[in-house]
């Protein structure tokens, strides 16, 4: 193994944090897939593509956005990752918290992402919205 899971998870979370989009790439095997609440993306490409939609939106909607994200465990061939997004709008700051479980192969890449909301996190996030007069759609 050319680099550890807790090394290829760090720099996945880092990319994610910081939008370094071509680093994200540089981990993600071109055939990857991504489990985000009942979709599936496959492909580098289309799931970068995913991530970068929704920081684009969320940096244009609202006031501040701040992203953090830590290890929470790790093993020979997956990574749990922490995601904490910070919302603020109006002066109203809200705090998104979810789980990333990631699985990496023998080289280094990433080749499935599972995505896990907390419960309660999505309708917080929506009500956080209707609050402020936003939508996605």
């Amino acid at each position: 193994r050319s680099v550890s899971p807790f090394e290829v998870g760090t720099e996945f979370r880092e990319a994610l944090d910081q939008a370094d989009w071509e680093c994200l790439e540089g981990r993600l095997h071109p055939a990857c897939e991504y489990f985000l609440r009942g979709e599936t993306l496959r492909g580098a490409a289309a799931i970068i593509g995913s991530y970068r939609e929704a920081d684009t939106w969320a940096k244009s909607t609202f006031e501040s956005v701040a992203y953090e994200s830590l290890i929470m465990e790790s093993d020979t061939t997956h990574c749990v990752v922490r995601f904490i997004d910070r919302i603020t709008h109006a002066s109203e700051t809200f705090v998104h918290i979810s789980h990333q479980r990631i699985t990496i192969d023998d080289a280094g890449w990433v080749t499935r992402i599972e995505h896990i909301d907390f419960p309660g996190q999505r309708e917080a996030a929506a009500a956080f919205n209707r609050r402020h007069g936003v939508s996605r759609e």
